[in-house]
């Protein structure tokens, strides 16, 4: 009886995931905060901050109608316009009040949300640490990955294998003596 119950809950998963994950959406896949000098966009400026968008997928996809924000609000996340992204490609998207209305906030705890057309949240990443410093990208350290790092060469729209991650950060420093006034 085991057996058979082992096999019918791996045959539901199997054929759960194959509806899922047969259509497997877009992942974020790196992103950066703070853009003082690392990547321009079309208008030769640099946008406060981006977010790679990576299609894991055996074809190309495309974004049109997909939706993006800085909070869980469907209804008011930016639409992204028709961009087809390559099989095991990337799309990047700047954020800031020219681009997308809204910039990815460098203090600790923001967040991006990408949704389907259909507003089903496609992927997210939420409690976003306290940016280390400028043109510091948060990334997977594998594309598509479930490993997340600080990536000190940020790697805009190309695999995040060949940046350098920093897993950690050291803490904020304490002084054993009080400072001179």
């Amino acid at each position: 009886m085991n057996f058979l119950r082992r096999r019918s809950l791996a045959l539901f998963i199997g054929l759960w995931t194959g509806f899922t994950g047969a259509k497997a959406q877009f992942v974020i896949n790196e992103l950066m905060q703070s853009n003082v000098d690392v990547l321009m966009d079309d208008t030769n400026q640099f946008p406060d901050s981006w977010v790679e968008i990576y299609n894991p997928m055996a074809t190309a996809r495309d974004l049109r109608d997909y939706r993006i924000n800085n909070t869980r609000d469907f209804q008011s996340a930016h639409k992204l316009a028709a961009c087809s992204v390559p099989s095991k490609g990337y799309a990047l998207i700047y954020c800031d009040n020219d681009h997308t209305g809204f910039r990815l906030d460098s203090d600790a705890g923001g967040g991006i949300y990408l949704y389907n057309p259909m507003g089903q949240l496609v992927n997210c990443v939420v409690d976003i640490g306290r940016q280390p410093a400028p043109n510091t990208a948060f990334g997977r350290t594998e594309d598509g990955g479930s490993e997340w790092a600080y990536l000190t060469q940020p790697t805009p729209a190309a695999s995040n294998s060949t940046a350098s991650p920093a897993l950690g950060l050291l803490p904020v420093p304490e002084f054993s003596r009080k400072g001179f006034v």
